[in-house]
């Protein structure tokens, strides 16, 4: 993937947390979108780009303290929201 190509993926998925807010989306969900833009990449590919967005205070997780063994669902931030906001989203 070029650069420019993982710039337009983690704004994909920043658009689709911000357009699933408050409630977030799991990694199949994400993937499912990521794909309809373009972005064929396997759930751990994918994990790895939010692990990225996470480090820079883009996205974080929440976990459902009901269902243990669910896995968590991905939250845009306020400064995920205003990432977006400054490139013009």
């Amino acid at each position: 993937m070029t650069p420019e190509q993982t710039v337009f993926l983690r704004e994909n998925l920043l658009m689709q947390l911000a357009s699933a807010r408050p409630l977030g989306l799991l990694v199949p969900r994400l993937s499912q979108g990521a794909r309809m833009g373009g972005f064929y990449l396997s759930d751990a590919e994918l994990e790895a780009q939010l692990a990225v967005l996470q480090k820079k205070g883009l996205v974080q997780t929440q976990a459902d303290p009901i269902a243990i063994t669910m896995p968590p669902h991905w939250l845009i931030t306020e400064a995920g929201l205003k990432e977006l906001d400054s490139r013009g989203y």
